[in-house]
């Protein structure tokens, strides 16, 4: 899919890094997570070092949230003027519903 001018509309790079973002924004970063039972051991290493995993887990999440944001900002804008069967080329499944009709008080 191009732009007028023939250039693709949208860098394929940009889409690659977006979603490769957004699976790393999820994936765990600590050897614990998703443990329900452990033995005393574990336990006694998770509990010298849960606050700055704490701290990990949630600079993490703030990084990786600012980071998505700017990328889908990207998108975005390289997105304006296009139509679904196009977004269909670069890989959406799934149309959004419709927007309401917005109406303004002079209308009524």
């Amino acid at each position: 899919m191009t732009d007028r001018r023939g250039r693709p509309r949208v860098d394929h790079l940009l889409l690659e890094i977006f979603k490769s973002a957004a699976k790393f924004r999820h994936q765990a970063i600590t050897p614990f997570q998703g443990m329900l039972e452990a033995p005393s051991e574990i336990i006694a290493v998770y509990q010298t070092h849960k606050a700055a995993l704490r701290n990990l887990t949630s600079a993490h999440s703030e990084v990786m949230t600012a980071v998505l944001n700017d990328l889908a900002t990207t998108v975005m804008d390289q997105l304006q003027g296009t139509n679904w069967p196009e977004l269909e080329q670069l890989g959406a499944d799934q149309q959004p519903p419709p927007q309401p009709a917005s109406f303004d008080e002079e209308d009524f």
